[in-house]
């Protein structure tokens, strides 16, 4: 029997597969004949491997009719054994009408399973604050043959800063399946830690499957806001001449990062007024803490009574903030007794005068 019209056409003939698999190759039947036909197919494959032909419909049939020039369009499936050997297999299907035969064949490389776990992210890179919460979206891609459990693991994260890896639906995961040529998006959830200085912190995610692993470097640029409160809110003290008095200013780092050398500076004093500071310095405030200056106020004897003004800063490398005491100085009350003595005294003394003398 010659063999010498083409009766099946195919766009793909080669398929790479594993044992215990199964491959589909699409084909379409064409009566070239001339006339009307019955077309019967067959396929020769290897020992214990199975095939089947099947329509759109999903039908299996080894028999078509088709009038002249009509096609039907179908596939075949080929159930490779848990036992086939590597290497290149080939399936044969034939198509055989009115004494005329035409045969394609179908090659499937029989090939040991493998992963081929990929990493890959849009915006690999992202900016927070110090003390926020930030994240970075990956995906995970398997493009190997053969499923496999995926394991994560994240490097060159400081201790301080803690994460957790997140499916679309929110589920914490260290590891996921992923068939071949699956995909899932995950999300690294990032807590940066309060107290550090600003910078960039690079890391990195790696996914592993059972015969494969990928990398991805991953970074923050850490922002750091600085902010200095002063709690102390009524700035008035008030003292009599000659003494000594204690003002507190409490101050608070309600920023993100730390706050060091904070000292207050003064910039202006009465005469008669002596301002220290104690401490100096606080070296180092860290976001949320306070810390608390004493201004000892030291009043001369001789200083009239009256409100006087202390101009003062609170200062560090990265804030600033200006403020004004207010020292209302009263008499000392030694003086103030004494002078209420005289005025006794005169008042007596005049009494005195006019009941002697007055009624003359």
């Amino acid at each position: 029997m010659k063999v010498f019209r083409k009766l099946i056409e195919a766009e793909f003939i080669d398929a790479t597969a594993l044992r215990d698999s199964q491959v589909i190759f699409n084909f379409k039947i064409i009566n070239n004949l001339g006339e009307r036909a019955v077309l019967e197919l067959s396929v020769d494959a290897p020992q214990n491997w199975r095939t089947d032909i099947r329509d759109n419909s999903n039908r299996s049939f080894t028999t078509v009719f088709l009038e002249p020039d009509e096609s039907v369009s179908a596939f075949i499936k080929v159930r490779i054994p848990p036992d086939a050997k590597y290497g290149k297999e080939i399936i044969t299907l034939r198509a055989c009408g009115l004494g005329v035969c035409s045969t394609i064949d179908f090659t499937i490389h029989v090939v040991e399973g493998y992963d081929d776990i990929q990493l890959f992210s849009t915006h690999p890179f992202t900016s927070a604050y110090v003390g926020s919460m930030t994240n970075i979206k990956v995906k995970v891609r398997n493009e190997g043959l053969s499923g496999t459990i995926v394991s994560f693991d994240v490097k060159d994260l400081p201790e301080t800063y803690t994460f957790t890896i997140r499916d679309k639906k929110g589920n914490t995961v260290n590891q996921l399946f992923l068939e071949s040529g699956g995909e899932e998006e995950l999300e690294i959830n990032i807590l940066i830690p309060t107290g550090i200085e600003p910078g960039f912190v690079q890391f990195t995610l790696t996914a592993k499957g059972e015969t494969s692993e990928a990398k991805i470097n991953l970074g923050i640029n850490i922002l750091g806001k600085y902010e200095l409160k002063v709690l102390t809110e009524n700035f008035y003290l008030e003292t009599t001449a000659g003494s000594k008095q204690k003002f507190y200013v409490d101050v608070k780092n309600s920023g993100h990062t730390v706050i060091s050398n904070l000292r207050i500076i003064i910039t202006d004093t009465p005469q008669k007024i002596k301002v220290d500071v104690e401490p100096k310095e606080i070296p180092l405030l860290m976001p949320g803490e306070t810390g608390r200056f004493t201004l000892v106020v030291n009043v001369e004897p001789e200083i009239p009574s009256g409100d006087y003004f202390v101009e003062f800063k609170i200062e560090s490398a990265s804030a600033t903030i200006a403020r004004s005491l207010r020292v209302n100085v009263k008499p000392r009350e030694e003086i103030a007794y004494l002078s209420l003595i005289t005025v006794v005294f005169i008042i007596v003394a005049l009494a005195f005068l006019y009941r002697r003398y007055g009624r003359r």
